[in-house]
C-alpha cells in the first residue's frame, strides 16, 4: 500500500501522510509529525506491543 519494504516503513509513512492512505471510513488526521518523530512512535508502539495490555493503565482497561 505505501510501496515501503518494511512495516516500520509503512507505519511511518502512514503517520507522516495519513490522508494518502484512506482507511474505511475513518480518517486518521493529519498530525504534521516529521520522519524523526514517527520513526520515534513507531519504535514505541512496536516496544510497546511486546508488553501486551500489561502496561495499559487497569483504569483504562475498566472504562472501556
Amino acid at each position: 500500500m505505501t510501496g515501503k519494504n518494511t512495516k516500520e516503513e509503512a507505519m511511518a509513512e502512514f503517520l507522516m501522510h495519513p490522508s494518502k492512505y484512506p482507511t474505511h471510513e475513518r480518517m486518521m488526521p493529519d498530525l504534521g509529525i516529521t520522519e524523526k518523530e514517527a520513526k520515534a512512535l513507531v519504535a514505541f508502539l512496536k516496544h510497546m506491543s511486546s508488553y501486551g495490555y500489561k502496561w495499559v493503565p487497569m483504569k483504562l482497561l475498566k472504562n472501556g
